[in-house]
């Protein structure tokens, strides 16, 4: 993924927020990583429509899955796609 799509999936997420953080953001993606500049993106998004990030989180939360395949030796192949949550206390 590029900068650039970085800062349009910004855009098109949340425009009217987008025009008063739009030079904060090009100069965060003249700079940084795009692996950096995703999180920064994702903390803009959350502080820009707050309600908008707790629809996010849980739909990411709906959508996580638990693969578990077989190997030649055991059942020890796995692969989970989620978002850190806090520990439940047992």
């Amino acid at each position: 993924m590029s900068a650039t799509r970085v800062l349009v999936e910004a855009w098109d997420e949340n425009p009217n927020e987008f025009a008063g953080s739009e030079d904060a953001l090009v100069d965060a993606a003249r700079t940084l990583s795009v692996q950096e500049l995703r999180s920064v993106a994702a903390y803009w998004r959350q502080a820009a429509a707050p309600e908008r990030a707790k629809d996010r989180e849980e739909w990411m939360h709906q959508i996580r899955r638990l693969y578990v395949s077989p190997t030649l030796n055991a059942w020890s192949g796995s692969m989970a796609t989620s978002i850190r949550r806090p520990a439940k206390p047992s």
